[in-house]
């Protein structure tokens, strides 16, 4: 009876085994194989194992890999990736997912941006983290470049109204609980609908180009020049009071006074008008400090053209 249990035990253990090992085989055929970055790394950020497709991600061959820490190669926010899976696993005895954006470290070139997803299991006996490495460089630079063409004017370049009205708002804010001055600069190009009309679009695509140019080497950094439509700009002067507005008026003014665009067909010479407003109080807001600079602009037509009127 001995020696029967004794030969069941062996068969159940010999079983053990076999099932133990073709989990390793499918493990392993799943690891080698997928198309992800695979690393496996120990509650010390050592990496213990790497498929081939992080290899081939990283420029490191396995070898190379194993010796390295995580830390080494992936970073999130300058903490290392593992301590942020970790954190998130923490508790979650259902062994969930942990995703993190991280920045990857290459051999051979530049650092990518990188989806990284842990899971917490068992390798060999041992707790682990199980980590997907995804490299999301492109898709990172088409959101960045979305978020730009979202807020820029395609023609010259330049904040557009939508983008201008959202940074106005915040300056806005940022003036009233500072108590520091915020002015507005509205101006558009004097009879720039018979430069349509005279020479075509393309040589009022061209005038506009030309003083959007003019208009950046002139403003500050931290000013916000904005085309707001047409023939129509804008800056948002932060910190800077109503007498220092008119004089960026002016300058602005002189400026593009002197500018000749050379088209195919003639040289076109540009005058603008201008109105300034300067940022009364908290109950107002970015629609009401562009309406008092609009107020002042219409009075600048009204004037003759060719000047700076302010709104007091």
């Amino acid at each position: 009876m001995d020696r029967e249990r004794d030969t069941a035990t062996v068969e159940q253990l010999l079983q053990r085994i076999a099932e133990l090992e073709e989990r390793e085989r499918q493990y392993r055929s799943i690891f080698s194989f997928t198309s992800d970055a695979l690393l496996v790394l120990d509650l010390i950020d050592r990496i213990v194992d790497a498929n081939p497709a992080a290899s081939e991600m990283l420029g490191y061959s396995h070898a190379e890999l194993v010796a390295r820490s995580g830390a080494d190669l992936l970073r999130a926010g300058g903490e290392r990736v593992l301590d942020r899976l970790w954190k998130g696993a923490e508790g979650d005895e259902g062994g969930r997912p942990v995703h993190v954006e991280s920045s990857a470290r290459r051999k051979h070139g530049d650092p990518i941006q990188v989806d990284v997803t842990g899971t917490r299991f068992d390798y060999a006996g041992e707790e682990c983290v199980l980590v997907v490495v995804r490299d999301i460089t492109e898709r990172k630079r088409m959101e960045a470049e979305l978020r730009r063409l979202a807020a820029t004017d395609d023609l010259t370049g330049l904040c557009n109204r939508r983008k201008f009205l959202e940074l106005g708002e915040r300056e806005v804010g940022r003036a009233a609980r500072y108590d520091s001055p915020l002015s507005f600069i509205l101006f558009d190009l004097d009879h720039f609908k018979r430069i349509n009309d005279t020479y075509g679009h393309l040589a009022g695509d061209q005038v506009l180009q030309a003083v959007a140019a003019e208009c950046q080497d002139q403003v500050r950094e931290s000013d916000v020049l904005a085309r707001l439509g047409g023939e129509e700009f804008g800056v948002l002067a932060v910190e800077t009071s109503l007498a220092q507005a008119i004089a960026v008026a002016e300058r602005l003014r002189n400026g593009i006074r002197g500018l000749v665009v050379s088209t195919q067909s003639a040289d076109i010479p540009i005058a603008s008008s201008f109105g300034v407003a300067q940022l009364r109080d908290a109950e107002e807001d970015i629609e009401i400090l562009i309406g008092r600079a609009d107020a002042a602009l219409y009075r600048a037509k009204e004037n003759g053209r060719d000047r700076v009127e302010v709104d007091p």
